[in-house]
C-alpha cells in the first residue's frame, strides 16, 4: 500500500490507496479541492459542510454528463434509422439498374439483329438491282419485261424504305433506354455516398460512446477506492490529538467520515447510473 497527501480546502489529508494508483487518487483529490475553490466566499467554517456542498456539485456534473450520454444514444438511434432508410430507397434503385441493364442488352440484341437484317437487305437490294440491270437490257427485246422490272424495282425500294424506317424508330427507342440507364446511374451513385456518409456518423457516435463508458468505468473504480478508504478509517482507533502543521487521517474530525461517507454514496449512485445508461447505449 502507498500513501497519499492531499489537498483539499486548505488543509492536509494523507489516505492509503493501492500501488500504483497515487496519481489517480491525487487526481480525485484535486477535483474535489477544484470544487471547494469554485464555491469561494459560500465556504464557511463547517469542513463537513464544504464537503457536502461539493460533492453536490460533482454529481450535478456527474448527471449533466449522464444527459450528455442520452443525447448521444438517440443521436445514435436516429442515425440508424436514417441509414436502414437509406437502404430501403437503394434496394429498388438496384433492381431498376438492373432492369434498365437487361432492356441496354436486349436493345443491343435487337440493334445486332437489325443490322444483319439490313445488310440482309442491302444485299438483296443490290441483287435486285443487278436484276434491274439485267432487265433493262432486255428492253430493247420487249416492252412488258421492262414495266415488269419498273414493277420490281419500285416493290424493292418500297420493302426497303419501310426496313430503313423501322430501324430508325429502333435507333430512337435505344436512345431513350440508353439515356435512362444513365439517369437510374446517377441516382444510384447519390444514394451509396449518403450512405457512405451516414455510416461514418454512425461510427463517430459508437467511438464516442465507447469513451464515455470508460469514462463511467474509471470513475466508479475511483469511488470503490474512496468507499475502501472510508471503512479504513472507521475501522481505525482514533489517534491522539496532532499539532495543527501536521497531517491529519481521514479519522481526525468525528464530521468529516459522515460527509466522506454521504460523498461516496452519491458517487456510487452517479457511476451506476452513467454505466447503465452507457450499456443501453
Amino acid at each position: 500500500m502507498s500513501e497519499v497527501t492531499l489537498s483539499i480546502g486548505g488543509r492536509n489529508y494523507t489516505v492509503s490507496c493501492a500501488d500504483g494508483e497515487e496519481d489517480h487518487v491525487a487526481g480525485l483529490g484535486a477535483r474535489i479541492d477544484a470544487k471547494m475553490a469554485e464555491m469561494g466566499a459560500a465556504l464557511g467554517n463547517n469542513e463537513a459542510r464544504n464537503f457536502l456542498f461539493a460533492s453536490l456539485l460533482l454529481a450535478d456534473e456527474l448527471h449533466e454528463r449522464g444527459t450528455e450520454l442520452l443525447k448521444v444514444k438517440d443521436e445514435v438511434l436516429a442515425a440508424t434509422r436514417e441509414t436502414a432508410d437509406a437502404r430501403a430507397r437503394i434496394a429498388p434503385l438496384e433492381k431498376e439498374l438492373e432492369a434498365a441493364r437487361n432492356l441496354a442488352e436486349d436493345a443491343a440484341s435487337e440493334r445486332d439483329a437489325l443490322k444483319i437484317a439490313k445488310e440482309a437487305a442491302e444485299k438483296d437490294r443490290q441483287s435486285a438491282l443487278d436484276q434491274l440491270d439485267g432487265l433493262r437490257s432486255e428492253i430493247l427485246q420487249t416492252g412488258d419485261a421492262l414495266q415488269d422490272a419498273k414493277a420490281g424495282e419500285e416493290q424493292a425500294r418500297s420493302e426497303l424504305a419501310k426496313q430503313q424506317e423501322a430501324l430508325d424508330s429502333l435507333k430512337v427507342e435505344l436512345d431513350g433506354r440508353v439515356a435512362k440507364v444513365g439517369s437510374l446511374n446517377e441516382d444510384l451513385t447519390r444514394a451509396r455516398a449518403a450512405k457512405d456518409e451516414l455510416e461514418r456518423k454512425l461510427e463517430e457516435l459508437s467511438e464516442e460512446r465507447d469513451a464515455l463508458a470508460a469514462a463511467v468505468q474509471d470513475m466508479r473504480s475511483g469511488q470503490t477506492e474512496l468507499a475502501e478508504e472510508l471503512e479504513a478509517s472507521r475501522a481505525a482507533p482514533a489517534p491522539a490529538p496532532a499539532p495543527a502543521a501536521e497531517a491529519l487521517p481521514l479519522s481526525a474530525d468525528p464530521d468529516l467520515a459522515p460527509a466522506l461517507e454521504k460523498f461516496a454514496e452519491l458517487l456510487e449512485n452517479c457511476a451506476s447510473k452513467l454505466e447503465g445508461k452507457a450499456a443501453n447505449a
